[in-house]
């Protein structure tokens, strides 16, 4: 779950808590510009890298709760290399806001709004006390920050253009991959046909228990990811040939050896199915030289071969918009 949709339940319990934001970098750094934290007196959520870059900006944000009243929004440039000692030697600007409690039915509204598929824009200038945050139709992300002499501003658009990926079958591997993907903030739609497979379903997963698995393949997102692993090899095969179907279809990936991968692709094109169908069908799935096959490995290894693909669509899509 992103930190967007985690937000109005951490407003709910705590009084107030500094949003810490990347706006722009210069050189090697830990993370990107566009990169948040939340940081409460008590505890701190997501991270802007870590090390002695993020010691900081904890101990700038409780400097700031410690304030009678909330203070407005402060700027901060970082020198990783000659100020902090941090060997990526780049530069980095964090902007500190405060949120409290007040605000808690407005996160509700926009995290709802984000869940459906909305976007969310974030304008603020140097003489501001607080951002102006507003709902907007979907849209692409982005992130533009600007100073010069007069001042500073920043506008932001926040959308979960995270990849939508469907895995059917609740069994040890595929838990052990839903759960791995969840702590990614992928978008994640977990299926099986036995109503207590999902007793310990992650947060921000969506859980869907049918008798017949074949028929939420039409209910999935266009340009999902489907990852196929349930109990059945026949089930398999009907999941596959339904996913295959669909024009939409980003990629599909089943578990499963090189023996079952030959005889899938041949039951699939005596069905009607062109060897350019089948370039969508990914069997085994996994990335190579990871040879264990404990749940726990298989995950690791099909994980990062999803991250592998979704950013090499992302890059695509960027290049085409």
């Amino acid at each position: 779950m992103k930190l967007w949709q985690r937000l109005p339940l951490l407003l709910a319990n705590a009084q107030s808590m500094v949003l810490v934001s990347v706006v722009e970098t210069r050189g090697s750094t830990p993370r990107e510009a566009g990169t948040y934290m939340l940081i409460s007196a008590t505890f701190t959520e997501d991270t802007i890298g870590g090390g002695h870059l993020e010691w900081e900006a904890i101990a700038q944000a409780r400097a700031m709760l410690l304030q009678a009243s909330p203070p407005p929004p402060c700027l901060h440039r970082y020198s990783l290399g000659a100020s902090l000692g941090q060997c990526c030697g780049g530069v980095v600007w964090l902007l500190y806001e405060v949120i409290d409690s007040r605000s808690l039915e407005m996160w509700r509204d926009f995290s709802h709004h984000l869940e459906k598929g909305g976007a969310l824009n974030r304008a603020l200038k140097h003489t501001d006390t607080c951002s102006t945050w507003t709902m907007q139709s979907p849209t692409q992300p982005s992130i533009c920050y600007q100073a010069d002499d007069s001042g500073w501003q920043l506008n932001h658009t926040i959308q979960d253009n995270s990849q939508p990926i469907s895995v059917y079958g609740a069994g040890h591997v595929g838990r052990a991959l839903v759960k791995l993907l969840a702590s990614l903030s992928q978008r994640v739609r977990w299926l099986d046909c036995r109503e207590d497979a999902f007793r310990d379903c992650p947060d921000g997963v969506t859980s869907i228990v049918n008798d017949f698995l074949e028929e939420e393949v039409a209910t999935a997102p266009a340009n999902s990811f489907h990852i196929v692993m349930t109990h059945s090899h026949t089930l398999d095969l009907i999941l596959c040939e339904k996913i295959l179907q669909r024009s939409d279809t980003a990629w599909c990936g089943l578990i499963g050896s090189t023996t079952k991968a030959e005889r899938f692709r041949h039951k699939l094109i005596n069905q009607g199915f062109q060897k350019k169908d089948l370039q969508r069908l990914t069997c085994p799935i996994g990335i190579p030289g990871i040879t264990s096959k404990t749940p726990e490995a298989i995950a690791i290894s099909v994980a990062a071969q999803i991250l592998q693909l979704s950013e090499t669509l992302s890059a695509k899509q960027s290049v085409q918009v």
